[in-house]
């Protein structure tokens, strides 16, 4: 399962030198990437990879023999300690530990009507899930956390119009990239942010994401024509300050990935065969990982991807910044382990400990309010 395979594309008869994992289980920095196979007997193969941006390596983390079957978008839990992916053809969400063990907690009985896009899974601040589905009235849906009984918060009555690459913002505003580029906010009231639509049908957005400071708002576009795979920025959300950056890219289908690296200063690009990193400000380009050419079949990307992330001590809502909406949860997790768990069982309690002596008390005050002082968003 977890046999190397290096940038030159050879399978390595060695183990590789596994990076050692983050508290969570998870290697921080290391990349998740959906693979799909196809043949003509139309076998399924799905795979989840795992990749070293490092080295080049990488390894299967999962595949069919755990549940994967037409696999999409993929999403951590907010404390790191769970991978999740979409399964379009099962119609499923799988969740994963660190270690590859993996359990169906949605089906269709949960509101899943074909989970699918260029990462269609999020979380928002409150520990709140959400899918986005491509079939049926192509929902959007929102779980509370540690609930299987979704609310219905957009369909395609609001304007929605099918699976694709979903995040939501600092203020709980869902972003979703799915032909157009839109909003929906927690009360679920849809809006355009840029229509996308050309004279020809084309471009369609595909994915998006964003910087932790919503200063640059990137969406992966399929424009339909040769060179089809495209990535526009923006300035904010301000539609007018759409500009193209990148070009060249080859879609899988319509899919085609983006996600900014853990300190914003990349942007990871997956197409249909390479997995790309961008430096955002010269826009520099190299590749990291190129899916493996197999005699019998061929391994395509595009679909999904994320990045594992080290916690940080401190953030004690998981939401990856250290600031005042924290303060709340850590004198809760220091004066009260069962009220912190009830409250904020989406995060970890550990993370209170930020003077890492081993122990959660008062001698984490000052590093905490330090903390506070100094996290830049970095």
């Amino acid at each position: 399962m977890r046999a190397c395979t290096s940038m030159l594309l050879i399978t390595m008869p060695l183990a590789c030198a596994f990076a050692q994992s983050g508290p969570n289980g998870f290697v921080p920095g290391h990349i998740f990437l959906t693979e799909l196979g196809t043949e003509w007997n139309r076998e399924p193969r799905s795979w989840i990879r795992e990749v070293n941006p490092t080295t080049g390596e990488s390894w299967i983390f999962a595949d069919a023999e755990d549940g994967l079957y037409g696999n999409a978008g993929l999403a951590f839990t907010p404390d790191g300690s769970r991978l999740r992916v979409a399964n379009l053809s099962s119609n499923t969400v799988i969740e994963f530990d660190a270690a590859g063990n993996g359990a169906v907690i949605l089906t269709g009985a949960n509101g899943l009507t074909g989970p699918f896009g260029g990462n269609c899974l999020a979380w928002d601040t409150l520990g709140r899930f959400f899918v986005i589905n491509e079939y049926g009235f192509q929902a959007l849906l929102r779980y509370e956390y540690a609930s299987r009984n979704p609310l219905v918060l957009a369909d395609w009555q609001d304007g929605l119009r099918g699976g694709g690459g979903i995040i939501v913002d600092r203020n709980g505003d869902v972003l979703v990239a799915s032909r157009f580029l839109q909003r929906v906010t927690p009360d679920g009231e849809v809006s355009v942010i840029d229509p996308y639509f050309g004279s020809n049908g084309f471009p369609f957005a595909r994915s998006v994401a964003i910087d932790r400071r919503h200063n640059r708002l990137y969406v992966a576009a399929d424009h339909g024509v040769f060179p089809r795979g495209r990535i526009h920025r923006y300035r904010g959300f301000d539609p007018g300050t759409r500009e193209m950056i990148l070009t060249g890219f080859r879609p899988l289908d319509t899919a085609i990935t983006i996600v900014l690296s853990n300190d914003d200063a990349e942007l990871l690009i997956v197409d249909e065969s390479n997995l790309y990193s961008v430096n955002v400000e010269t826009l520099e380009q190299r590749v990291l990982f190129t899916a493996p050419v197999e005699p019998e079949f061929a391994r395509l990307l595009g679909r999904g991807m994320v990045i594992a992330k080290a916690p940080k001590p401190g953030d004690m809502n998981c939401d990856n910044w250290v600031n005042n909406f924290d303060i709340d949860p850590f004198v809760l997790a220091l004066t009260d382990e069962a009220g912190y768990a009830a409250r904020f069982g989406w995060c970890d309690r550990t993370r209170a400990d930020v003077n890492r002596d081993g122990t959660i008390d008062n001698f984490d005050i000052d590093a905490f309010v330090a903390a506070v002082i100094a996290d830049t968003g970095d």
